[in-house]
């Protein structure tokens, strides 16, 4: 996605790519999505794990986010690996923080891990390690590499008309 905040403004900015955020949905409808982001849709921190919904929220503040849809197809055994790694941030989300350190480290190109702390990016891929081939670490993953692994495209367009008016992509 591609909200106005100050930090997505920065990213987009620096990467000069349309989309500056990462999340992840587990089926079509993106009622729940998983990311790594503002625990608060009005103050860009405390930040960390946030489990986000469709309508409500940011989204619900920003109807007019720009959001890309991708489609990553996986196998049995990859969707029970992805909900296995899920479950603990799910489980506990106050243990995993935003990653805001890794920033300035990432423009350079290294890797800076700390133990539960991710940026949006980096956490899914964490997630879907298993099924993509991002052909780096996980924590150097930017939003736009999602759109170099030759995924589906089903939407693209403001959030508000995901599943109301499907926009060509």
């Amino acid at each position: 996605s591609q909200s106005n905040t100050i930090l997505a403004r920065i990213v987009q900015l620096y990467t000069r790519k349309k989309y500056s955020h990462a999340a992840l949905a587990l089926d079509d409808s993106l009622d729940i999505i998983y990311s790594f982001g503002r625990w608060y849709p009005r103050l860009m921190l405390p930040a960390g794990f946030i489990t986000e919904h469709r309508g409500k929220g940011y989204f619900d503040l920003f109807p007019q986010t720009a959001i890309c849809v991708l489609e990553v197809t996986v196998s049995d055994a990859q969707l029970s690996d992805i909900k296995e790694k899920l479950m603990p941030f799910v489980q506990q989300p106050n243990k995993y923080l935003y990653d805001v350190a890794s920033l300035p480290a990432m423009m350079f190109g290294k890797s800076f891990k700390r133990k539960n702390r991710y940026v949006c990016s980096s956490f899914v891929a964490y997630i879907l390690d298993n099924c993509l081939d991002f052909k780096t670490e996980y924590s150097l993953v930017y939003p736009q590499d999602f759109f170099h692994l030759g995924l589906k495209k089903v939407y693209e367009g403001e959030v508000q008309y995901y599943g109301k008016k499907q926009l060509s992509c």
